[in-house]
């Protein structure tokens, strides 16, 4: 498993000859497209009805429950990152925290099955 893990970063990892705006738009987006969830659920919160409202909330409850728990994950079972063993070109700082679980995507994920299931909730009835 850690070999195919491998294998992948290094699909994604910028080869050392990468342009620089290549370079520029993936720091972009590594630095900055996490911001969409929060900025989106504030403007729902802004601009939403009172259901919108208990769902975001919601979504919030289980996004903060989701990423806590990514931390006792984290914590019990450390998964360094391609960095820290040397793998790869090295192109932003990040903390040597653990790698897994993804903080980005559990709170993606825990955001949108979360808005999921209040959508099919309300299609029901």
């Amino acid at each position: 498993m850690e070999h195919w893990n491998h294998t992948l970063f290094l699909l994604l990892n910028a080869a050392p000859g990468a342009s620089a705006m290549v370079v520029k738009a993936a720091r972009l987006l590594a630095d900055e497209s996490i911001w969409i969830i929060p900025v989106g659920m504030v403007f729902g919160w802004l601009r939403g009805s009172i259901a919108t409202r208990h769902a975001l909330v919601a979504a919030t409850v289980s996004a903060l429950l989701g990423l806590a728990i990514n931390q006792l994950i984290g914590f019990v079972w450390y998964q360094p990152r391609p960095f820290v063993v040397g793998i790869g070109q090295t192109l932003m700082t990040h903390a040597p925290d653990s790698s897994f679980p993804s903080d980005h995507l559990t709170l993606i994920w825990t955001v949108a099955f979360s808005l999921t299931s209040v959508a099919l909730d309300v299609a029901e009835r």
